[in-house]
């Protein structure tokens, strides 16, 4: 018998040293791994802090705490444009990486979306929005864009600006109730913004409102929204560790949150059902979606629930988002309001004038708009991809095949190489050069992208712009509105997860004396 086999036959007879060796083993793994990251990593060029290239422990903690565009804030800070973040993650803060990683680049391959956060609906095919083949993302972006395209915005108006009107009639009716208080009526208008954008998308994508707007109250599905988000984060940060993914998600997700989630997409097939078997001609997403696919052989039944399903969310969220916060922008700096105000009375000499198409050039409001998006975005939680297989290079730099990447558009829109003055509130700085204030005339606005770009870009930008313009005019035209310095919101102190946590916004509205 060799030595060798003495040694095996030894352990293999031996109980105590096998725990012993498996112990070891168990221990050794982990640390040799973290040695590897930190040391002899394809990334352990790139700099950053060591804790997070050794694990991604800290990565994790920082979503959980609704803290990561904060924590990478933090680390550009301090190492630069091109952070690991990562044992296996890159964060890029330069506006030609945001051309490189996201647009279209001649002879060299896309960037795809990572899988690890883009993912269907539990059971759910794979939709527009989350399918990383970018042959599939064409075809199905084809058939949507008929419901998102000019066209369609202009016959889906009647519907947007009736629940405009359901909004300010609400305000109105609040705002008369509680006067005379010298400064107007206090009013959460976080809850009211919400409501107006999901009673919208709602009639739009399921022929049918959430009468949000008519009860002054969230419906129990719009709620459940919200955990489907959490739902679908802390899902995504379980599978940065794949072999223990799914033990991860269970330990991750409270079960309240898991039941909520699949609420959701069960009310939302239920809903998108309903819909597809409605025999109707009504100005919705629907109605041209079928009519260019109408046998379903561009877009599957399954499919279309699956969209339709985050559509919901993407396309009410986060436009609640930039008019909560450009609100709040505007109130507190009430020269700019008062700007707002003269543009807006000016140009409209009665509340019916007021529309999505009568809204689109008046140039201030624009300029607000802009400011808006800048400073309170869409989606602030950043936009992961994947370096295709084979490598790739971005801004000079090879990276392997596999590799994360991404970038957080709150650390370009706020980053002083590129806005001056980036946390504050300048409409102005939007004006044409040969106009634009001396101070913002070296502003780059290429690395201002509150919808992204390239071919992943977000296709429902025009229809976010109208609802923007079309109730920033009518608040603004209906009533005199100020802050009550008691309920102050700092926007920049909201927890971001993949979009902004919104809290109570208090504003003071005034009936204005017309």
């Amino acid at each position: 018998m060799t030595s060798m086999q003495s040694i095996a036959s030894y352990i293999a007879n031996n109980f105590t040293l096998q725990l012993l060796l498996i112990g070891g083993l168990l221990v050794a793994y982990p640390f040799g791994s973290i040695v590897y990251n930190i040391y002899f990593h394809p990334l352990s060029k790139f700099p950053g802090p060591k804790s997070w290239a050794a694990t991604y422990v800290p990565y994790i903690k920082a979503l959980l705490n609704s803290n990561l565009v904060g924590a990478f804030s933090d680390m550009h800070r301090k190492y630069g444009d091109i952070v690991r973040v990562g044992p296996n993650e890159i964060s890029f803060a330069t506006e030609e990486a945001w051309r490189e990683i996201y647009g279209y680049r001649p002879g060299h391959k896309e960037a795809i979306k990572d899988s690890t956060w883009y993912l269907a609906p539990a059971g759910a095919p794979q939709n527009v929005l989350t399918t990383t083949d970018p042959v599939v993302r064409a075809r199905m972006r084809k058939c949507l864009s008929h419901s998102l395209n000019e066209s369609a915005l202009n016959d889906q108006s009647a519907i947007i600006e009736r629940y405009a009107d359901v909004l300010i009639s609400q305000l109105r009716d609040r705002a008369s109730r509680r006067e005379p208080m010298p400064d107007g009526a206090l009013i959460n208008m976080t809850d009211w913004i919400i409501f107006f954008t999901f009673d919208v998308i709602g009639d739009l994508a399921f022929g049918e409102t959430f009468r949000c707007l008519e009860t002054s109250d969230y419906h129990p599905w719009v709620t459940t929204s919200f955990s489907f988000l959490k739902g679908m984060t802390f899902a995504g940060a379980s599978r940065l560790y794949p072999r223990i993914g799914s033990f991860a998600e269970r330990f991750l997700i409270p079960p309240s949150i898991m039941r909520l989630q699949r609420q959701y997409v069960d009310f939302a097939a239920e809903r998108v059902n309903r819909r597809l078997n409605l025999e109707t001609s009504r100005p919705d997403f629907m109605t041209p979606f079928l009519k260019n696919n109408s046998d379903f052989k561009h877009m599957s039944r399954g499919e279309i629930e699956s969209t339709f399903t985050v559509l919901i969310i993407a396309g009410s969220e986060t436009t609640a988002t930039v008019l909560c916060g450009t609100l709040n922008y505007l109130a507190k700096e009430t020269d700019k309001l008062e700007l707002l105000e003269r543009a807006i009375r000016k140009q409209f000499q009665s509340e019916e004038e007021i529309s999505m198409a009568t809204t689109k050039d008046i140039p201030y409001l624009n300029l607000v708009v802009d400011e808006g998006l800048r400073l309170c975005l869409p989606i602030a939680g950043g936009l992961p991809r994947v370096v295709p297989a084979g490598g790739e290079t971005y801004v000079g730099h090879y990276f392997p095949g596999g590799t994360r990447i991404s970038i957080r558009p709150a650390l370009l829109h706020m980053s002083a190489r590129y806005i001056e003055s980036p946390h504050e509130f300048h409409p102005e700085r939007w004006l044409p050069l040969d106009q634009r204030p001396p101070q913002f005339a070296n502003d780059n606005h290429a690395a201002v992208k509150p919808f992204s770009t390239g071919p992943t870009g977000c296709a429902g930008k025009m229809l976010a712009l109208a609802e923007l313009r079309l109730i920033l005019a009518r608040l603004v035209w209906a009533f005199d509105i100020s802050l009550d310095p008691n309920r102050v919101l700092d926007w920049t102190k909201l927890k971001t997860m993949f979009v902004v946590e919104k809290e109570p916004m208090f504003l003071r509205l005034k009936m204005r004396s017309v």
